[in-house]
């Protein structure tokens, strides 16, 4: 071999093994070009995982939040509702106790009450017969006020005047709008302030 052919040999062999290189350079590059391509294939879909989960994190947290914010609101309107109606029936029971107490203890004490007519009288002014006389007796445990006095229907206003226990109260009444009559039935109703009667029946 001259040295001619020598340098062709060589200078074949140095081509040869530049595209050698290349080659194995072109290859590593497309399996990175690869490799990276099949990474950013598969974080594409990751990152889209990543994101749905935040959104239901944040979706179910907005949710909890917004669960919370309903619960106290409620708690306090219970509340608020709670006091007023604690207030309103303390008052009313207040208010009830108050008037029950005393409608109870007047109609104790009413109970107690005991009146007897013990006689009347029908005199005349002049020629007019207009004048009943009543001799009230209080035969109960209480003392009363005699208010009003009924003679056939008609009222008669009487100034109060306290009747103590066993005590005897007169009683005068001059009529108006009408006259007793000898041998005339006369209806005599006797009440007190607390609203106990006694009705007696009396001939004229």
């Amino acid at each position: 071999m001259n040295l001619k052919d020598h340098v062709s040999v060589t200078s074949n062999q140095s081509t040869s093994s530049s595209l050698k290189a290349s080659t194995l350079k072109n290859l590593g590059g497309d399996r990175f070009d690869k490799r990276f391509h099949h990474n950013n294939q598969r974080s594409v879909p990751r990152m889209i995982r990543w994101a749905a989960k935040r959104a239901r994190h944040n979706h179910r947290s907005r949710k909890a939040i917004s669960t919370i914010m309903a619960n106290l609101t409620m708690l306090v309107i219970v509340v608020s509702l709670s006091s007023l109606l604690f207030v309103w029936s303390i008052s009313s029971f207040g208010a009830y106790t108050g008037g029950a107490g005393y409608w109870f203890s007047s109609r104790s004490l009413a109970n107690q009450e005991r009146l007897s007519v013990e006689s009347a009288f029908f005199t005349a002014t002049g020629s007019t017969n207009n004048i009943v006389t009543l001799y009230v007796r209080n035969v109960g445990a209480v003392q009363f006020n005699i208010a009003s006095v009924y003679i056939n229907s008609t009222l008669y206003n009487i100034a109060q005047s306290q009747v103590g226990v066993s005590q005897v109260q007169k009683v005068q009444i001059t009529l108006s709008g009408q006259t007793w009559g000898s041998g005339n039935v006369q209806t005599v109703i006797v009440a007190t302030l607390r609203g106990t009667t006694i009705t007696t029946v009396w001939t004229a």
